[in-house]
């Protein structure tokens, strides 16, 4: 016999996630710096990372908060430091407790933005070099019209010179004609000059 379960209906599960809220700042590029910083922290164990670009934050499950901010403020020392020239940003660093649709929502639309970077790139690379081999063959198009113009204005003035000497041809054929005397005419004529 087998047990029957009842299911609660609607139960919504949270999960705590650390929130990095950038302050200062309004540009994406931003939230993926502190993202990759953050995965390139190997003493830091994030299962799940995603950026929230309306509200500028940075969504990690499966860490500490003080972990997180250890490595926040190294960042951020890092960019006032590190040859930027001052470049200061403030962060805020929370704990919230966020419901699993919302994590997985954002992570799909990160992922979705980023899939669609790449294919705008990869689309870029193609026209430029549909742009490069377009110039080429266009180039190549018109070097080819040339000769093909010289060729065939040296055609037409061949065929006009053919017509020229086909038709001086045909003048020579008509006066040879009128010199091809049968060998016993030009005899009859030489006897009649030497008789008379």
């Amino acid at each position: 016999m087998s047990r029957q379960f009842r299911l609660e209906q609607k139960k919504t599960t949270f999960e705590k996630v650390v929130v990095v809220k950038i302050l200062q700042s309004k540009g994406y590029g931003d939230l993926l710096k502190i993202r990759d910083h953050l995965r390139h922290q190997k003493h830091i164990k994030c299962e799940n990372i995603t950026l929230c670009k309306e509200e500028m934050e940075v969504l990690i499950t499966g860490s500490n908060k003080k972990d997180i901010e250890k490595a926040i403020h190294w960042h951020a020392k890092g960019l006032r430091n590190a040859g930027h020239g001052g470049y200061r940003i403030n962060f805020k660093v929370e704990e919230r407790e966020i419901t699993l649709e919302e994590i997985v929502k954002k992570k799909l639309e990160t992922e979705f933005e980023e899939k669609i970077k790449e294919m705008k790139e990869d689309r870029n690379e193609l026209e430029a070099k549909w742009s490069k081999n377009r110039k080429e063959m266009r180039h190549t198009i018109d070097k080819f019209g040339g000769k093909i113009r010289k060729q065939d204005s040296k055609i037409v003035s061949l065929q006009k010179e053919k017509t020229k000497l086909d038709d001086n041809m045909s003048n020579i054929r008509k006066k040879l004609k009128t010199y091809q005397i049968p060998f016993y005419k030009i005899g009859w004529r030489r006897f009649k000059q030497f008789v008379s």
